[in-house]
């Protein structure tokens, strides 16, 4: 019982947390397109289901805890994004401020400062990454940068084949969007949701 007890009951803070955070999701949608998806109802589904996700994978809490920071921000960053295709930065604010702040109180409370360290070169090295594509390419814009950060900062605090993983398989949900023909029909594509989603992927499948 106490192995379903656990994910279940983080699932139902999950639905609790995404039907809250998705006020925020209708207060910064400046488009009417799509209202479904910015209803409480979905943001409460699909973050209950990535909070019950993890509260089954993952074994630490303290990365419990700072991952979920990162999903109760995602489900909002990723509607946004493909609707308006922007990235609000009231969210990647929130984010940063979650993760950061998980991240700092786990590493005081145990006096271990090496994954503090590794999350922060972890954000710096995604920044200037993607900073040096938007410069570079032109196919990213700031948000899509200061999201690599937070997205670094998350999955470099788990580990380095986290941040490893989670680029790569973000950037092949990326790539596979492209192979479905939205160049070819001349749409942009919003990076953010493939991001996000490598992201979570590669933290779940670490088991945390």
């Amino acid at each position: 019982m106490d192995h379903w007890t656990h994910p279940l009951t983080w699932g139902l803070l999950g639905a609790m947390a995404g039907a809250i955070g998705n006020r925020s999701t209708r207060m910064l949608a400046t488009s009417s397109d799509d209202t479904g998806l910015y209803s409480a109802g979905t943001g409460a589904l699909m973050t209950a289901i990535l909070f019950g996700a993890l509260g089954w994978q993952t074994s630490s809490t303290e990365n419990l805890v700072l991952v979920s920071c990162l999903v109760v921000v995602a489900t909002p960053l990723a509607v946004i994004d493909m609707v308006e295709m922007r990235l609000p930065n009231p969210l990647l604010a929130a984010g940063y401020l979650g993760v950061g702040t998980c991240a700092v109180t786990a590493a005081a409370a145990h006096g271990e400062y090496t994954w503090l360290g590794r999350a922060a070169v972890g954000c710096a090295v995604m920044i200037a990454v993607y900073l040096g594509l938007a410069l570079c390419t032109g196919g990213l814009g700031s948000g899509d940068v200061r999201l690599g950060g937070l997205l670094g900062m998350t999955s470099a605090w788990v580990g380095w084949p986290v941040l490893v993983a989670s680029t790569i398989l973000g950037w092949v949900m990326l790539l596979s969007v492209f192979r479905l023909g939205a160049v070819e029909r001349g749409e942009e594509v919003p990076a953010g949701p493939s991001l996000l989603g490598g992201t979570l992927i590669a933290v779940l499948g670490s088991g945390g």
